[in-house]
């Protein structure tokens, strides 16, 4: 019987020359879409340590297969939630700062990809009481959203965005500024009353303690 080395000799040789060419790997790109739908799956089932493992693994297929900034970028963004929701922040805040820094070297940048990596990041410097930090990434996002309209178009998601925001700069000393943040939340409810949020935002665990 041949050795497992042997029957992968010629797939892996041909991925190594698209490699060198500089194409996308088809043997990556579908080992990315797999490992992909395994980490939304594992995710919607709140299974974070195997969505992390998956979106990790998307992640290195997406970089080494030369499938685009794009792709690497959704595939850092989805690990860095899994890895903050197991209390791995460093981790989780090198992860959207790479997707980040992936979007914006893009052509045509997304709008709405630069919002999600920006929100991404003020919410876990948010919720891990890095304050002054949470504030620098709110302030670029916010710009960023209301481009798209994202008060009208989920007011109440956006009001929640300004009172964390808010309760960021309180924390920052800057009182003024954060009333201002919370005058707008306030209108934003009051002309919407009874209203819902359409996107709740998931927060990242604060009592990481093991057990």
């Amino acid at each position: 019987m041949r050795s497992h080395a042997v029957e992968l000799g010629g797939p892996l040789l041909a991925a190594l020359g698209a490699l060198l060419a500089g194409c996308a790997n088809p043997l990556n790109a579908y080992n990315y879409w797999h490992y992909f739908d395994c980490g939304l799956s594992a995710s919607r089932a709140g299974d974070h340590d195997t969505a992390a493992k998956c979106f990790s693994r998307a992640a290195v297929n997406a970089r080494v297969g030369w499938l685009g900034p794009e792709a690497e970028s959704a595939a850092l963004y989805d690990y860095g939630r899994a890895a903050g929701q197991l209390c791995a922040y460093d981790a989780a805040r090198r992860s959207f700062e790479r997707a980040l820094e992936l979007e914006e070297s893009l052509d045509e940048q997304h709008p709405v990809h630069l919002g999600q990596r920006l929100f991404e990041l003020a919410r876990l410097s948010f919720d891990t009481g890095q304050y002054a930090e949470a504030v620098r990434w709110y302030e670029r996002g916010f710009p960023v959203v209301r481009k798209l309209a994202a008060d009208r178009a989920d007011p109440i998601a956006f009001a929640d965005e300004l009172d964390d925001f808010a309760t960021a700069l309180e924390h920052t000393g800057d009182f003024a500024r954060a009333a201002a943040q919370r005058q707008e939340s306030a209108q934003i409810r009051a002309d919407h009353p009874g209203a819902l949020a359409g996107f709740a935002a998931e927060h990242y665990p604060k009592d990481c303690a093991k057990s």
